[in-house]
Order: C-alpha cells, then sequence, then structure tokens
C-alpha cells in the first residue's frame, strides 16, 4: 500500500484512475517503489525528509505488522500447548489478527493483540 500525499487537481475525475494531482502521482511513485524496497507500506510527499523519516518508522513497525496473519476459517481455540486436546485458553473470532511467534508441527505459537500467547493448530 502507499500513500501519497500533496494537493489533488481542480478537476472531477470519474475514476479515481484518471484523476491527477501530486498526492496521485506521490501515490502512484511510492507504489512502484515498493518491491524494489521490499516493503508493503510507504509514503511520498513533497518533502523528502518527511518521506525519509516515515518510510523508517514504517519499516520498523513492519518488523511485527508482516508477521501479523488473520484467522482465515472459523473461530479457532487458543491452546495451552501443542496438541489437539490441550485445554483451551481461548477462542478467537475470524478475521481476528495475531502475531505468529513461532511454529511447531501442525501448529503455531501466537500472541493476540491483547497479549494471550498461546497455540493453533493448522
Amino acid at each position: 500500500m502507499s500513500i501519497g500525499l500533496g494537493t489533488k487537481a481542480k478537476t472531477v475525475a470519474s475514476k479515481v484512475t484518471e484523476a491527477n494531482g501530486e498526492a496521485y502521482i506521490n501515490s502512484g511513485e511510492a507504489f512502484d517503489t515498493l518491491k524494489s524496497d521490499k516493503v508493503n507500506l510507504a509514503v511520498k510527499s513533497p518533502s523528502l525528509v518527511f518521506d525519509e523519516d516515515m518510510n523508517l518508522y514504517f519499516k520498523l513497525a513492519l518488523i511485527a505488522m508482516d508477521n501479523w496473519s488473520p484467522i482465515a476459517a472459523d473461530n479457532q481455540s487458543l491452546l495451552d500447548y501443542p496438541n489437539p486436546l490441550a485445554g483451551v485458553k481461548a477462542t478467537l473470532n475470524i478475521g481476528q489478527t495475531v502475531n505468529v511467534l513461532g511454529n511447531f508441527e501442525e501448529f503455531q505459537l501466537v500472541k493476540t493483540m491483547d497479549g494471550d500467547v498461546g497455540w493453533l493448530a493448522l
């Protein structure tokens, strides 16, 4: 994802792909650099100093955010240890974001945004 900051054109476009102006151009230029910079989030503005600072902050945040994974299936049980017969610590909702801490056999050790740590069956 890229964020472009700047002015927008005075003319109204019927589609966002047809819009122009500094903000749209900056967003497109930032998007073009994502792959080569090996990041998933970048900002581009009229200020190079601002861009350098913000993109450094984004890179730091992405170290953690790139490991977050949404729970894609039905509600899942957060287990005490990596065994299907383990006690259930909590139930995670569909789409709830977790930070993956590690893997063991058919389980992932995760930490929820609330701070709960436990195992999810894959």
